[in-house]
């Protein structure tokens, strides 16, 4: 598949490194036809070889969009083709046992193919592909809410690889984690401004009734008052579970957290004690956890997710923090993250050294670096829906004063920009016709 690739000048990120994430893409994309996906797909890479994972697929298009925005229609088609009668959008295939050990039933993935296909359709634009992404997302959404929903909490449930609490095994209706109820909440959101970009109303409505209601759930019932953080919740037993991950701090999106709520996470998050903040941040599970675990070499399952430092998780924290309107955490959290993950496109990195680990070239990793670094140092946005493009640079402190520049930025339809900014002015050059530029 074709790549454009823009030329990057910035003080952290030589351009060999940007090619060297370009060149991790293009490794990990496949354009054969397996077990019925017949578009090109991105694999995770390395030992998973050449099998469309629903989450690998739709986290490497994130970043892969700036080059080629063409997969993210290729992934619309592909997720039909994993998608079941009932909605259920397969973890991937070929589903070689219809679950994944010790989980006896069907199971989906995280979802944040939400946000990768809201992406898609705002690049595109047109009718047609709003309204296929749409009819997915409210397909997907009625299979979660009514095998994963509790109907008394009104929480979201998840099973291993649903969510990335490590060791959440046993049944669907056990166990409401924090990753998921978030994502699903990001789902109803994305469902309805395609709603309302259709005229649809009444459905609008109801998936932002549906976002607001899951929302609510999250802070009534997933609130620790006591250890002053977001903790899963056990169903049955009506407890909390006892371990503090990263994901604690996706609490904060949609600025949901209130004023008090986020003084704790913001304490928490900085106390590199817990999570790695001066160092090699963030590890998935505070170092002060009695399941906190470091993994060299392969991935190994729970373990890689009770210490590793994961571009995954820092990527939605810096989400968090940015809906949170705590953009100079979100700049400092992204520089960091960066650093870090420069020229190090592995599946994991080692807490305390930083080395690359699992897959060593791994295309999420990539894909979120690329976009780390477009939309949120650059802070670009394309949206054809308002025929707008959005140039709000986020930069951490260190990089204030500094000179940046990208050129030759490949946007929809043959259009092209160029941004420079120097010492936080912000210059551009715009190569095409019906789109206002914002700064």
């Amino acid at each position: 598949m074709e790549m454009n690739i823009p030329k990057i000048k910035m003080p952290l990120v030589s351009q060999e490194s940007f090619q060297h994430a370009t060149d991790v893409l293009k490794r990990c994309t496949a354009d054969h036809i397996i077990d019925g996906v017949n578009r090109p797909f991105v694999a995770p890479g390395g030992a998973y070889g050449s099998t469309m994972w629903s989450l690998d697929g739709a986290l490497a298009v994130e970043g892969y969009q700036w080059l080629n925005p063409e997969i993210g229609k290729d992934l619309l088609y592909n997720l039909k083709q994993l998608s079941t009668p009932n909605g259920r959008v397969k973890l991937y295939t070929p589903d070689k046992f219809g679950h994944i050990p010790n989980v006896q039933e069907e199971i989906g993935s995280l979802p944040k193919f939400f946000e990768a296909l809201y992406d898609a359709a705002k690049r595109d634009g047109t009718p047609e592909f709003t309204e296929e992404v749409y009819i997915l997302f409210t397909k997907n959404l009625n299979w979660w809410f009514s095998h994963r929903q509790d109907p008394e909490t009104k929480l979201i449930t998840a099973v291993f690889e649903e969510t990335f609490i490590p060791n959440t095994f046993g049944g669907s209706m056990e166990y409401a984690p924090i990753d998921t109820n978030m994502e699903i909440a990001a789902g109803c959101y994305y469902t309805a401004l395609l709603a309302q970009r259709q005229g649809l109303a009444k459905e609008a409505a109801f998936y932002f009734n549906k976002k607001a209601e899951i929302l609510s759930a999250v802070n009534q019932c997933l609130w620790d008052s006591e250890r002053r953080a977001y903790y899963g919740w056990f169903i049955e037993k009506k407890r909390f579970d006892d371990r503090l991950m990263a994901s604690t701090f996706y609490g904060l999106r949609f600025n949901n957290a209130n004023t008090e709520q986020k003084r704790y996470l913001f304490e928490l998050l900085l106390d590199t004690d817990s999570f790695n903040w001066n160092t090699y941040p963030l590890t998935s599970v505070s170092k002060k956890d009695k399941i906190f675990t470091v993994i060299d070499g392969a991935y190994a399952g729970n373990p890689c997710w009770s210490g590793s430092v994961w571009m995954l998780i820092n990527f939605a924290v810096i989400q968090a923090l940015n809906e949170s309107n705590e953009r100079d955490l979100a700049a400092e959290l992204t520089y960091k993250t960066l650093n870090i993950f420069n020229n190090n496109y592995a599946e994991f990195l080692h807490p305390y050294n930083g080395s690359g680990h699992g897959v060593s070239e791994y295309a999420w990793t990539a894909s979120l670096f690329i976009k780390l670094i477009i939309e949120e140092i650059f802070g670009i946005d394309y949206n054809a829906f308002t025929r707008q493009i959005t140039i709000r640079p986020n930069l951490p402190e260190a990089l204030k004063n500094s000179c940046f520049s990208i050129e030759n930025l490949f946007l929809p339809n043959q259009k092209r920009l160029d941004v420079r900014i120097v010492n936080s002015a912000v210059a551009y050059s715009y190569k095409g016709n019906n789109m206002g530029i914002i700064l």
